[in-house]
Parts: C-alpha cells; structure tokens; sequence
C-alpha cells in the first residue's frame, strides 16, 4: 500500500478529522476504498472471534 493510500486511510479513519470517501482523488480512491474495507472486514472479524 502506497503512503499516500495509507495518509488518507488514517485520516478517514481519525476521529479527530473531517475527512471523508468524497476528499480522496480519484486516482486512488479506489485503493483507499480497498484499504478501508480490509480494515472494517478485520474488525468484524475481531469482533467475532471475541464473542465465540
């Protein structure tokens, strides 16, 4: 994952911080997207696994 990929995955994902989907260049959107969704399917799964 590129750094600028990564910038923007820990932005959106700040709390402290305003940015959005809609902020990220469409060059890249894509792979932010990509990063996001891996991040929330991991969580998911955390969360699973915790309850077994």
């Amino acid at each position: 994952m590129s750094p600028l990929v990564k910038l923007f995955i820990d932005a959106i994902l700040d709390e402290n911080s305003n940015r959005t989907i809609d902020d990220v260049p469409e060059s890249i959107k894509v792979k932010v997207r990509a990063g996001l969704d891996d991040f929330y399917g991991e969580q998911k799964n955390d969360k699973k696994a915790n309850a077994e």
